[in-house]
């Protein structure tokens, strides 16, 4: 299959399954997949994006050798705000490793409390943050702040997901 091509022929959930069960468990093919997302021009990345929330779906393992780059890659000037998406969802769903998790929080950190960004790439930076303070608890204070300092001035959506979140540190202090 010609991913390109594919990726070209519709931005539906029926297409982005079908190459998402194209790459299945397949690392090359995963492989190709990233290199567009990580290389491709903006529109591409932006569709190769989409089919990366599928295949989290199924084979999240698949994502931890390109966290690195991922997550330099989030950073970059003109990235496409999909890209920034799929980096933070992977990172809410699969455990960072160490040597990542200060960039990774400090970048979150940084989408959570700018109002310019895309709610959706707000709202998983914060579930994302709150997945590291799983394993680093002294988060959750500077989560809570952030949060709230930021709160009076967001939408619906991203109110509810900081409810979740404060129901989930709280839950994390009574254990």
């Amino acid at each position: 299959m010609n991913l390109i091509d594919q990726l070209h022929a519709g931005n539906t959930r029926a297409n982005r399954d079908f190459i998402a069960d194209w790459v299945g468990r397949d690392s090359t093919r995963f492989a190709q997949l990233m290199h567009v997302y990580l290389e491709g021009e903006m529109r591409e990345a932006q569709l190769a994006a989409g089919v990366l929330f599928c295949c989290l779906e199924n084979h999240s393992e698949l994502f931890i050798p390109w966290l690195p780059k991922m997550v330099r890659r989030m950073d970059e000037a003109g990235v496409h705000p999909a890209v920034r998406r799929v980096v933070v969802r992977v990172l809410m769903e699969i455990d960072t490793p160490k040597q990542l998790q200060g960039r990774v929080v400090d970048l979150c950190f940084k989408y959570l409390s700018d109002p310019s960004e895309p709610i959706a790439v707000r709202v998983f930076a914060m579930g994302t943050v709150a997945h590291i303070a799983e394993s680093e608890p002294d988060l959750w204070r500077e989560l809570r702040q952030t949060i709230e300092m930021v709160l009076p001035y967001s939408t619906a959506a991203f109110q509810a997901h900081a409810r979740k979140v404060f129901k989930r540190a709280r839950a994390r202090r009574s254990s």
